[in-house]
């Protein structure tokens, strides 16, 4: 996990909490790594995706993608690329409470960067993909790094 949205030991922490909850409430130590999977994976992979796109988003040049970017970054809305100025997004990302075992589903689909048909910042056959960049980020255009 990439350090822009500041959540290695948000995630960690919330890894505890779900393994304790969810070893608590379990029969067995493989009914509550299940659980514990089911509860974790989504939220966690959700995240770490969009560290990424975040990246990204913070790493451009100065010319029209700068200046259009800076034109919403100021605005509580989805287009927002600072991840957790849309309120939506931060309080999904900072008011979880680890310890309460629920569905959960990403209230949004992040951005992802497709060129040749190859899907940067985002999954590629359920991983994250590392083409053309460090950990999938396009540096240069036309998915030639810089």
């Amino acid at each position: 996990m990439l350090s822009y949205l500041a959540q290695g030991a948000a995630q960690c922490t919330e890894d505890a909490g779900t393994l304790r909850t969810a070893l608590k409430v379990s029969k067995t130590l493989s009914e509550a790594l299940s659980l514990y999977e089911r509860q974790r994976i989504p939220r966690a992979a959700a995240i770490t995706l969009n560290t990424r796109v975040h990246q990204e988003a913070m790493h451009v040049y100065d010319g029209p993608e700068q200046v259009a970017r800076d034109l919403v970054m100021g605005q509580d809305i989805p287009e927002n690329p600072i991840w957790w100025a849309y309120t939506k997004r931060r309080d999904w990302l900072f008011g979880h409470d680890a310890e309460v075992l629920k569905d959960e589903t990403v209230p949004w689909e992040p951005k992802v960067k497709v060129v040749n048909g190859v899907h940067l910042n985002g999954k590629a056959n359920g991983k994250a993909n590392g083409v053309n960049g460090v950990n999938g980020v396009v540096h240069g255009k036309n998915g030639v790094a810089r």
